[in-house]
């Protein structure tokens, strides 16, 4: 779980604007082992970064409404090498990651009491896989594809102070889309190309070979009240997280093939000195097939996961050295129905604890919680991906 608070602006006017490089091979030493980008890929000579950024914050009321901006780039560049003798291809291949992020803030001050403020935070992260590997590899450019991990989140929180209460109401909106596999030609086979004896592979050619694209829309609405009266300290809560999700996943629509080059085509091949050229239409016609599977019914499902929670909390100071807290809390999720036709509706959950202070250095603490987890909605979606209820497949079975 991460928590982030995004900086606020002030009266005073600030900024900052940088720049980092990594140059890479002009004064990296060497190294024998692979390390890691950002995203934990591995990584070895020819590694290069370049990040620059910049933020402003202010007043654009003074006293009454602020701002803060932040803007970061990095990229990261990187060689493979493509090595393939039996076609004389050996070279370098570069591939780019790209991360950018932005964040925006206002705060604004109605009256000394009651205040809100609007955030926005945006990603955007492609990771390449532009063919080759570290150590040579057989992957061409044109099988080249790029993790895609997109998201955006707008959040808005409105917080009143009384003399005995607070106040607190939250709203959030989130995206996030995953496209594991983004290929360099999407309406192309994948192609996967042995040598003249069929043991050995000389190259991956087109599409990798899958479809994996992940879209979520969330909306989070949360609702907070806290009281004071004399010796207790109360707490009211309720929540709402509803997440809608959309898979589109499964095999290769255009076709995957196995083919396999006779001496003379493979000697031909070698001979036109394609290099990472190499491509799909420089296959020849009449090369043998050995495998073809092409996915027939790509799938696209999802579900809406909405998640309901209510509690209610007491905080009762007994005396000067003893605080007792009683609380309760009920959970509703609607993917806990499982395999029956109503959902789990008995998720209530009582929690009890307690703080003595013994004296200044010393404290005990205890306490006793009835806690349910939730949901996760990748078993749910495993379950849709990996099974079907088509007439074709029962029909089958």
């Amino acid at each position: 779980i991460f928590n982030i608070t995004t900086r606020s602006g002030s009266n005073t006017m600030s900024g900052e604007v940088f720049y980092l490089v990594r140059p890479g091979p002009s004064i990296d030493a060497g190294n024998p082992y692979a390390q890691r980008d950002l995203s934990g890929n591995q990584v070895k000579d020819g590694f290069q970064r370049h990040q620059a950024g910049v933020a402003v914050g202010g007043a654009i009321v003074p006293d009454k409404t602020f701002f803060y901006a932040n803007f970061e780039q990095t990229f990261d560049l990187k060689d493979n090498l493509l090595s393939v003798p039996q076609l004389n291809v050996s070279q370098t291949v570069r591939g780019t990651n790209n991360f950018s992020f932005a964040s925006f803030k206002i705060n604004h001050f109605w009256s000394e009491r009651f205040s809100s403020s609007l955030r926005a935070n945006v990603g955007l992260v492609g990771i390449e896989r532009q063919g080759g590997g570290l150590e040579g590899g057989i992957g061409f450019p044109s099988s080249a594809n790029t993790q895609d991990r997109n998201s955006v989140l707008i959040g808005s929180q409105n917080i009143y102070t009384g003399e005995n209460f607070t106040y607190e109401g939250n709203l959030q909106f989130s995206r996030f889309r995953w496209n594991y596999a983004n290929p360099a030609n999407p309406t192309s086979p994948q192609v996967f190309v042995l040598d003249s004896s069929g043991n050995n592979a000389l190259a991956v050619l087109g599409h990798p070979g899958y479809v994996f694209d992940d879209v979520e829309n969330t909306i989070n609405v949360q609702q907070k009240v806290i009281m004071n009266m004399g010796n207790h300290r109360l707490k009211f809560g309720a929540e709402l997280l509803s997440a809608d999700f959309a898979l589109t996943g499964g095999g290769n629509p255009n076709g995957n093939y196995t083919v396999q080059l006779n001496g003379q085509q493979q000697r031909d091949l070698a001979a036109r000195q394609l290099g990472s050229g190499f491509g799909i239409n420089d296959i020849p016609s009449d090369v043998a097939v050995l495998n073809y599977s092409i996915e027939l019914q790509p799938t696209s499902f999802g579900k809406r996961q909405n998640i309901i929670s209510v509690y209610a909390e007491d905080l009762f100071s007994v005396s000067s050295n003893l605080n007792l807290t009683i609380g309760l809390r009920y959970d509703y999720d609607n993917l806990s129905v499982g395999g029956g036709d109503a959902g789990d509706l008995d998720n209530i959950a009582p929690r009890l604890s307690f703080n003595y202070k013994l004296d200044e250095q010393s404290v005990i603490r205890g306490g006793y919680g009835i806690f349910y987890d939730k949901i996760l909605y990748a078993i749910y979606s495993d379950a849709l991906q990996q099974n079907s209820t088509s007439a074709g497949y029962r029909q089958q079975l």
